[in-house]
This record gives C-alpha cells, structure tokens and sequence, in this order.
C-alpha cells in the first residue's frame, strides 16, 4: 500500500512537470505559406519559436494559433514585403518579440490587444514608416531598438 502511494506521487509530479515543460523550436521556411506543415503537432505546444526563410500572411496566421507561444524571433526570417502587416499580433498571447532586421514598414495596430510586454528590434536600418498606431499597446514595457 506504502508502495502504491509514493507511485502515485512520483506519477503526478511527473505528470505536472511534462505540463509546464517549455518547448523551443528554430524552423526555416524555404518556401512561404509552409509553416504549419513544418511546425506539425508541435502547433499548440511550442512557447518558443525562432523563424528563418521567408514567411508570409498565411505563416503569420499559423503563428496565431499558436497558443502556448510566449517567445518569437525572427532569426534570419524576412516578412514578405518587408512589412509587418495591419493586426499582424492582435490577440497574440506571445510575451516577446524579437524582429528582422529587413524590416521597413510597419502597418497600422501591428501589436493591438496583445501580451506583448517585450519588443525588440535590433538593427533595423531599413524602417523607414510606421502605420497609424503603431505602438500603441499600453502593455509593451520594454522596448528597445539598437544600434
């Protein structure tokens, strides 16, 4: 009986730390439009995701659904157009952001209604125009561009 207890611990701790367990995956996409084929079953549990290749509208929709992602970084991942699209993160539960520096365009409400509390954009020589509200998610706190 002793024995059976003590199993059912060690089973419930594992069981509850195989729930909190971070996932990170880097996918490049060579061919725009594939994430979600290239991401697979690991859909909704990844939180942390590094990008590379070329990603499109329907790459950004798949990102969306991920529901568990708390961290983004787009590698050497360029967006097409080099612009990040009108709502591109609205209702995104991802906490992180870390953007291409081939950026150039930034549209409009971009990070509306999001979690984003941290936003990066390192390197960006090429940003040359933001869309109307742009920044205006009051709960990004740390914001930084660097040189």
């Amino acid at each position: 009986m002793k024995h059976k207890i003590i199993y059912i611990i060690i089973l419930w701790i594992l069981c509850t730390l195989s729930l909190n367990a971070q996932v990170s995956r880097t996918i490049t996409v060579n061919t725009p439009g594939t994430l979600e084929s290239l991401i697979g079953s690991d859909l909704t549990t990844t939180t942390q995701l590094t990008l590379n290749g070329e990603i499109n509208d329907t790459d950004s929709q798949t990102i969306k659904n991920m529901t568990s992602l708390k961290e983004l970084y787009f590698g050497s991942a360029n967006v097409t157009n080099n612009a990040l699209p009108n709502n591109a993160f609205y209702n995104s539960k991802i906490n992180k952001i870390i953007l291409h520096s081939s950026l150039v365009f930034i549209d409009s409400c971009p990070f509306n209604v999001s979690n984003i509390t941290e936003l990066y954009f390192p390197r960006c020589p090429k940003l040359t125009s933001l869309g109307e509200a742009a920044f205006s998610n009051p709960t990004i706190s740390r914001f930084a561009f660097s040189k």
